[in-house]
């Protein structure tokens, strides 16, 4: 199979690199051959396989890369050594970089950004001008929107739905993630409100040495996360 795409002659400037407008030398998924699409700085930012492609005026640099059936397009921009891979969708003027990598059928969008070593995948979606970052990782179904901050190691998971600073308690038995609206002890990650109400009898079916713990660290857990809303 011959390449799918080319640079064009057309070039532009972008943090002291040259790019360069692509042309696509066949059709495949919804790019026609001869369709112009958006910038590169070199062939291997972009694979000459499967049906990734950037659109408008994205642009990837350095030595980030798209492949796959991912899709970078808006004013989007993809660069350091970031991967945006599987049906992973970059838009409006979202920001991927340093050694991030976004898969999956995740979307990042608006003015988010993501960097550090953050992951988002599954299907999540990070909007607005939330900013995810460090060894962050958000995934599944959940939503981080307006100008969320998630950061260190922090996970969010799930159906979870954070628009506000991520609160990451280490050092305990198990580490804590506190959102504005979830907590997440170990792997148990469930709304505020669950936390409130279970019973001894549910904590005690989560793990051995459970109840002790939330026995120990309920009310200060409780007071940090209801100081947030």
């Amino acid at each position: 199979m011959g390449k799918k795409f080319e640079l064009t002659a057309e070039k532009k400037e972008i943090c002291g690199r040259t790019l360069f407008r692509i042309k696509a030398l066949m059709s495949f998924g919804n790019v026609r051959e001869g369709e112009l699409g958006g910038w590169v700085e070199k062939e291997e930012n972009l694979s000459q396989n499967g049906e990734a492609w950037v659109y408008n005026e994205a642009c990837v640099y350095n030595e980030a890369r798209v492949f796959d059936e991912a899709r970078v397009y808006g004013k989007a921009r993809v660069y350091s050594e970031a991967q945006v891979f599987d049906e992973a969708r970059i838009f409006g003027e979202a920001r991927v970089c340093g050694e991030a990598r976004i898969f999956g059928e995740a979307q990042v969008s608006d003015e988010a950004r993501i960097f550090g070593e953050a992951r988002v995948f599954g299907e999540a979606q990070v909007s607005g001008e939330a900013r995810i970052f460090g060894e962050a990782q958000v995934s599944d179904k959940a939503r981080v929107f307006d100008e969320a901050r998630i950061f260190g190691k922090a996970q969010v998971c799930g159906e979870a739905q954070v628009s506000g600073a991520v609160l990451y308690i280490i050092g305990l038995d198990w580490n804590v993630t506190i959102t504005d609206k979830h907590i997440k002890i170990g792997c148990q990650m469930h709304p505020i409100s669950f936390w409130e109400k279970a019973s001894t009898e549910i904590i005690a079916k989560m793990e051995t040495g459970a109840l002790e713990f939330w026995g120990k660290y309920k009310n200060a857990i409780l007071g940090l996360a209801n100081s947030r809303v």
